[in-house]
C-alpha cells in the first residue's frame, strides 16, 4: 500500500506544539502562575521574521537591508502566547501593548517561544543582532 505523504503533511496544519511556561515568579502581578506559548504556523514565523526587515533602495540603485529589533519580543509573543489548547490569545494589533510588559516577563516568555518554535541558533543569533544582514548572513538550515 502507497503511502499518501500529502495527506500525512498536510494532516499536521494547525497542530502545534504547546509549551507549559512556569510564571509564579509574576503570580503577584498576574493572578496566575503558569502561562501557553505555542509554535508559530509557518506564515506566523515568516510574518514575524518579515517584520523584522527594513529594507532602503538607494539611487544608486544599491539595496540596504537591515535588522531591525524593535519591539521584538513583543511581536514574537502576539503571535506565540495561547491558551492551553493552542489558540491564540493576541491579535497582531496588540503588539504594543504586549510591548509594555515587564522586562524580565518578557525575556522568559519569548525564551519559551524560542525552544518551543524550534528556531535554530543562527536564526536566532541574527534575530538578536541588530546589524546589517548580508544573503551570506542568512541561515541555510
Amino acid at each position: 500500500m502507497a503511502v499518501d505523504y500529502r495527506a500525512a503533511l498536510l494532516g499536521a496544519r494547525q497542530k502545534y506544539r504547546v509549551k507549559e511556561v512556569d510564571v509564579s515568579t509574576w503570580a503577584e502581578h498576574l493572578g496566575i502562575d503558569k502561562m501557553y506559548v505555542r509554535e508559530l504556523s509557518s506564515t506566523e514565523r515568516d510574518k514575524f521574521e518579515a517584520s523584522r526587515q527594513k529594507i532602503t533602495y538607494h539611487a544608486s540603485g544599491k539595496v540596504e537591508q537591515k535588522l531591525d529589533v524593535s519591539n521584538e519580543r513583543a511581536n514574537l509573543l502576539v503571535r506565540a502566547l495561547c491558551d492551553e489548547n493552542g489558540v491564540r490569545i493576541f491579535e497582531e494589533s496588540q503588539v504594543s501593548e504586549l510591548g509594555k510588559l515587564p522586562g524580565s516577563l518578557a525575556d522568559h516568555l519569548y525564551e519559551a517561544a524560542i525552544d518551543v518554535g524550534g528556531m535554530n541558533r543562527r536564526a536566532r543569533e541574527l534575530m538578536e543582532k541588530n546589524s546589517t544582514a548580508t544573503d551570506a548572513d542568512l541561515p541555510t538550515d
